[in-house]
């Protein structure tokens, strides 16, 4: 739900129309809130608006000079909206830096430090420290406990390990936990080769052992040459010629 810093931002960049919508969505669920009215009372077109608005302002707070001397200007039918913004815009802005300095002032009290505050601020933490005193003494901080919880927590781990490496480092022997073994040292680890095998003549497969024959030269032989025959003589026969007819 949109708030009334909201709808003073929308009048700021002069955005009338959306801070009045918004101003009136507020009032549905807010109608005591004095603040609304008197914006709502800048933004609204007429005089009879206006008069309401700033009726309804003063049944609330009745001390409310601005809404005063606007209902007043309405009244006379010399009501400036412009001249009610600007001095809402400085009464919101006082009351932005005021807020500061209470918010400022507050927590500087409560973390305890002794710093010079003015005149007016003094007065009125006097008596409350005057009571610290009668209790006791001075209030102690919970911040400064617990810095200084930390700070004490930091000095005894330093202590805690100047002394553990002093008591590791100064003898022969070497503190191991009981759970585990002393270690062995490690034996640097040769980056492994990669082995190519050399290229072999195959051995020939090896026949289990026999009496082998020892072979002999064997002598070539010629072809036994085959006899030639003499061709028988035959009688040729004797052919006659045929005779002619």
């Amino acid at each position: 739900m949109p708030t009334l810093d909201d709808a003073i931002q929308y009048v700021r960049m002069g955005n009338k129309e959306r801070g009045r919508q918004i101003l009136e969505e507020i009032l549905e669920t807010d109608e005591n809130n004095e603040e609304v009215w008197l914006w709502l009372s800048a933004v609204v077109d007429s005089d009879e608006d206006r008069e309401i608005c700033l009726e309804n302002v003063l049944a609330l707070d009745p001390d409310n000079s601005l809404a005063r001397r606007g209902l007043e200007a309405v009244q006379a039918r010399n009501f400036n909206s412009n001249q009610m913004l600007g001095e809402l815009l400085e009464q919101e802005e006082a009351g932005v830096e005021s807020t500061f300095t209470d918010d400022f002032v507050t927590a500087d009290d409560e973390q305890g430090d002794e710093l010079a505050l003015p005149s007016t601020m003094a007065k009125t933490k006097a008596k409350p420290r005057a009571k610290a005193k009668k209790g006791g003494g001075l209030p102690i901080n919970p911040r400064l406990l617990i810095l200084a919880a930390l700070v004490l927590f930091v000095v005894v781990a330093l202590a805690a390990v100047a002394a553990y490496s002093m008591f590791s480092g100064g003898g022969d022997t070497t503190i191991v936990p009981e759970d585990n073994p002393p270690a062995q040292p490690e034996q640097p680890v040769q980056p492994e080769q990669e082995v190519v095998p050399e290229a072999t003549d195959t051995p020939a497969p090896t026949l289990a052992p026999t009496d082998t024959p020892t072979p002999t030269a064997t002598r070539l032989q010629l072809p036994t040459p085959v006899p030639t025959r003499e061709p028988t003589p035959t009688a040729t026969r004797v052919v006659s010629p045929t005779p002619v007819r």
